[in-house]
């Protein structure tokens, strides 16, 4: 058993020893695939890399720490309204995004129409903060013809 499995297999005790019921009492019903949906994305988020920032370096640390600090930390980089209805947001997420345990992708630039984040908006993710200031000027300077 991997690690994200034993976090699973310990997100899943958790949860039924809480007395919370996340796994449903119909199988196929809403409740069965909101149950476990949020099981999955519970587990998934669990076995992720956690990072804080110490200035503008990324470090490892645990999801309690991570957790604590996201909530009042300054994650923003950089974010350029194009236009009324575009922005070009880059944070911070704290999470590794990618697959390269050398390489962390940990901060993210979004390109958010109308102000709303979508699963369809244009995303692109860096390891660094100076990798992500210079990706979002590249998306700046797209969206503005330059």
């Amino acid at each position: 058993m991997d690690d994200a499995e034993r976090i699973g297999v310990r997100v899943v005790d958790a949860v039924a020893r809480s007395g919370n019921s996340v796994v449903p009492s119909h199988p196929g019903s809403d409740e069965a695939r909101n149950g476990w949906h949020w099981l999955a994305r519970s587990a998934m988020l669990a076995a992720m890399s956690h990072y804080i920032l110490d200035g503008h370096e990324p470090k490892r640390t645990d999801p309690v720490a991570w957790q604590q600090w996201y909530e009042s930390a300054d994650r923003v980089v950089a974010r350029t309204p194009i236009g009324p209805d575009i922005v070009i947001s880059t944070v911070f997420v704290g999470l590794d995004l990618g697959c390269d345990p050398d390489r962390p992708l940990v901060f993210e630039t979004e390109v958010m129409e109308a102000g709303i984040a979508s699963v369809d908006a244009r995303r692109e993710r860096y390891p660094t903060w100076v990798e992500a200031q210079l990706g979002h000027a590249k998306i700046v300077s797209e969206y503005r013809g330059i």
